[in-house]
């Protein structure tokens, strides 16, 4: 049986994935975090390029921790450039409020950017704000704007507020160092504040995830998103060159006993249809983890297969998503993390998560008795419930051959290509 949990003893927990730094309301209590890229700890930010430390940031949150727990179920804030607009993630909208940074506010394309920003959902904050005749025009579209106290004197603060009274945005004091500057910016009709006076940003560490393993988790993150259409999950297999051929292979082949062809990456993927798609592509991406051994892929493809042909008997209503739920109950075997660390971002149904964690249910009863009768764990199996269900020891056995003939086709295909 595959297990993380001594691979997870040996990996170092220490390493560091970002600061956070809270921002305070009025009554002092936190209402969310900035995150800050840091790759020492001397708590200071060094870096060169400023879209590859937001996206460094963006993905030790995400992909590395839970990133409700590691923001206390708040906001965080994060430092985005235009250039990064187009990557933003959109299953993070609930948590993430965009900071949009001063040298991009009087940009020409700003306007259409922020714009575009606001009608999605997502929380805009703009920083270091400073008034002129360009930047005025997307403060409609903004939800929050900082203002850095310590850049400037309090006469330039205050006309910075006059301007911004007639907008519907909430006021950020940022680098408030002590307690005069905070009552001052009180008295202005600030609401929210942030700076050494109230903390320091603090270290955030954890078990980072090489690079190629947060690429794959990534992908399948996005794959199971409540939004994803078909034609956006055949967009981003058609960028990827290494995807499209392993699944134009795994189409043509005799798992499907097509009498023509399927020349067409678009057609393969009509054909399959979403949710078959989401579960090959996801195969395909966690094959490509080359450290992984064959049999990982193996028993990740029979758990999927093996569940679907049981479902048959044991919760015929829910066979969309048996295949599904077999092959991502070996995440935490793939990714070297606690299955609760990494299936909490994907927008799975209730059943189904409850099936993965904690074998809940008629779905988690599938899902077991295929583990079970695998690994040969049969005095694990409750075979009077299965007989209730018209399921006897041949029709077992029957399923077990299907799944693992299914499944060596399916590893000899994406090993192949």
């Amino acid at each position: 049986m595959f297990s993380a949990n001594s691979a997870i003893e040996s990996m170092d927990l220490n390493s560091i994935l970002f600061a956070r730094q809270p921002i305070f309301d009025l009554g002092m209590k936190v209402m969310g975090y900035e995150l800050l890229f840091r790759n020492s700890d001397e708590n200071q930010a060094t870096f060169s390029d400023g879209n590859s430390a937001s996206l460094e940031v963006i993905s030790n949150a995400f992909t590395e921790l839970d990133v409700k727990a590691s923001l206390n179920m708040k906001k965080g804030f994060v430092n985005y450039t235009l250039g990064l607009i187009d990557h933003l993630p959109g299953f993070a909208k609930e948590s993430l409020v965009i900071e949009l940074l001063e040298h991009f506010h009087d940009k020409p394309e700003a306007f259409d950017e922020v714009k575009k920003l606001s009608e999605r959902g997502y929380v805009v904050a703009l920083d270091d704000f400073v008034w002129n005749d360009r930047v005025k025009k997307i403060i409609p579209y903004c939800d929050i704007i900082k203002i850095d106290v310590i850049a400037l004197d309090r006469d330039q603060i205050k006309q910075q507020v006059e301007h911004l009274k007639p907008y519907e945005v909430t006021l950020l004091a940022e680098k408030v160092e002590d307690s005069e500057m905070r009552d001052y910016c009180i008295d202005l009709g600030f609401e929210l504040f942030q700076g050494y006076f109230f903390a320091k940003p603090q270290i955030v560490k954890g078990a980072k995830l090489p690079n190629s393993k947060v690429a794959v988790l990534k992908l399948v993150t996005q794959l199971y998103h409540p939004d994803t259409s078909l034609d956006s999950v055949y967009r981003t297999i058609h960028t990827d060159p290494v995807l499209s051929v392993k699944l134009l292979r795994l189409v043509n082949s005799s798992l499907f006993r097509r009498v023509n062809p399927i020349e067409s990456l678009r057609q393969a993927c009509t054909l399959l249809g979403l949710e078959r798609i989401r579960s090959w592509v996801s195969i395909i991406a966690l094959g490509q983890m080359s450290e992984k051994s064959d049999e990982l892929q193996r028993e990740a493809l029979y758990r999927g297969y093996m569940c679907e042909k049981l479902g048959q008997f044991i919760v015929p209503s829910r066979l969309d998503s048996l295949f599904t739920m077999g092959v991502l109950s070996c995440l935490d075997a793939f990714f070297d993390r606690p299955m609760t660390d990494l299936i909490i971002d994907l927008p799975l149904d209730s059943d189904i998560l409850d099936a993965i964690t904690e074998f809940k249910g008629d779905c988690g009863f599938t899902l077991k008795v295929a583990i079970d009768y695998g690994h040969g764990n049969w005095d694990e199996i409750d075979f009077a419930a299965l007989a209730s269900m018209n399921l006897d020891l041949k029709q077992l056995k029957y399923c077990y051959d299907q799944a693992m003939e299914s499944c060596e086709i399916v590893v000899q295909e994406v090993r192949s290509s």
